[in-house]
């Protein structure tokens, strides 16, 4: 006989990602050299994941503003909705000039520079060396 069970469950797209930049990170330390190929996904990752637990977090402690949340942090990116979380947290004395906050602005620079990316073309002349 064939039983139904009702299944409740919960899925955090954060965590997903944070193991997958844990993933990427252990594959670019197996290789004999840093290979880039994993860790500048490693390091967009590591900031998707950031972005996802803030969402988590203003989803947890402001239910009601994060359902308009499009509408809310339209134009304000991130760095708007840390604001919106800082100011719910009382007790929490935020230090924008110092770790961890500047790693991950640094980080987020990275990502924008490697998403809006510029093709780079040079030219230059050079001395052929003797066999190549």
């Amino acid at each position: 006989m064939t039983r139904r069970l009702r299944v409740k469950e919960e899925i955090y797209p954060h965590e997903f990602l944070w193991r997958s930049l844990l993933r990427l990170l252990k594959e670019a330390r197996a290789e004999k050299e840093t290979s880039y190929h994993f860790l500048i996904p490693s390091l967009l990752m590591g900031y998707l994941a950031f972005e996802g637990y803030v969402d988590f977090c203003g989803i947890v402690l402001l239910p009601e503003l994060w359902k308009k949340e499009k509408e809310c942090f339209k134009g304000k990116g991130v760095e708007g909705k840390l604001e919106a979380l800082v100011k719910e947290l009382h007790d929490f004395s935020w230090k924008k000039d110092r770790r961890p906050y500047q790693t991950i602005k640094s980080l987020k620079t990275f990502r924008d520079s490697v998403v809006h990316a510029k093709p780079v073309a040079r030219r230059y002349v050079v001395e052929e060396q003797e066999g190549g």
